[in-house]
C-alpha cells in the first residue's frame, strides 16, 4: 500500500485524480502553429496563432522562404510566453533591439542589447512578456 499525499481532500484529488473520485488536473495543450512571414515584421499579431487558453503558451515554427526581421510582437500578456524554432534549411529569423517600427509597448529586448539577434536553422527561442517593463524579452535556447 502506497503512501497517501499529505494534504486537504482537494488538492489530494486533483493530485490523485481516479484515486480519490475527481477527475485530474487538465493537461495543458501546446498550440503548435508554422508560419511562412518574410521581410520585417513590426507589431506582429500572435493572436492568430491560437495561444491555449490554459497556459498561455504556443510553439510557432517559422519556415519562411527568405528571412524575416521581428521588431515586435502585438498584445502581450504578463508572463506571456511564445517559442519560434527556425525550421528552414537555410534562412535566418532576425531579432531587432528596441526597433522604432514597433509601438512601445510591443518591443523586444534582446540578450546583451544587441542590436539585432540571428537564429539560423534550427535554432530557437522564448519570448517572454514582462509587463513592468512593457517589453518582450528574448531568451536563446
Amino acid at each position: 500500500m502506497s503512501k497517501g499525499i499529505v494534504g486537504d481532500p482537494v488538492t489530494r484529488g486533483l493530485i490523485n485524480g481516479v484515486n480519490e473520485g475527481t477527475t485530474p488536473l487538465e493537461r495543458p495543450t501546446l498550440n503548435r502553429v508554422r508560419i511562412t512571414d518574410t521581410g520585417t515584421k513590426n507589431d506582429y499579431a500572435l493572436d492568430s496563432t491560437a495561444v491555449s487558453p490554459i497556459t498561455g503558451f504556443a510553439y510557432l515554427e517559422w519556415n519562411g522562404a527568405s528571412s524575416v526581421t521581428f521588431t515586435g510582437f502585438a498584445a502581450g500578456r504578463d508572463g506571456e510566453v511564445r517559442r519560434i524554432r527556425n525550421i528552414t534549411a537555410a534562412q535566418a529569423m532576425l531579432f531587432t533591439h528596441q526597433a522604432a517600427g514597433s509601438t512601445a509597448a510591443n518591443r523586444l529586448r534582446t540578450p546583451g542589447s544587441v542590436s539585432t539577434q540571428a537564429i539560423g536553422p534550427g535554432g530557437t527561442v522564448d519570448i517572454v512578456y514582462n509587463s513592468a517593463d512593457s517589453r518582450w524579452e528574448l531568451v536563446i535556447l
